[in-house]
């Protein structure tokens, strides 16, 4: 155990890991400062930024269904946990066209979001 801030015992791995996101935040502070300021780190940039895109404009090409499912995929992540989407195949499980499933999956992904506790988000007065 270590002494932080005078009073409360913390351990050495929270020590190095809350200053190690203080190092990253101030990393990333001094790149975006070099984004507006170098117009050398500009230049690297925009090239990484098109190479990407190049790069994503072509595995597109090659098979877009793939890769619109990824996107499809990876937004859907974000928005919905995997307790909804287990719940959301499992309904569309037994349907006989994709309309059907899709629709199942759906409605099935919304009931389940709905019963999320939003304990986080009561306000107490």
């Amino acid at each position: 155990m270590v002494r932080y801030l005078g009073s409360d015992a913390v351990p050495a791995w929270v020590v190095a890991d809350v200053e190690g996101g203080l190092q990253s935040m101030g990393n990333a502070f001094s790149y975006g400062k070099a984004l507006f300021t170098d117009k050398q780190t500009r230049s690297a940039a925009w090239a990484s930024i098109k190479t990407g895109a190049a790069e994503a404009w072509q595995n597109f090409k090659e098979d877009p269904w793939y890769q619109s499912g990824g996107v499809v995929f990876e937004v859907a992540s974000w928005l919905i946990g995997a307790g909804e989407i287990k719940a959301g195949f499992q309904a569309a499980k037994g349907s006989k066209s994709f309309l059907s499933g899709a629709k199942a999956f759906s409605k099935a992904v919304g009931q389940s979001a709905a019963r999320i506790p939003a304990s986080g988000l009561q306000c107490s007065s």
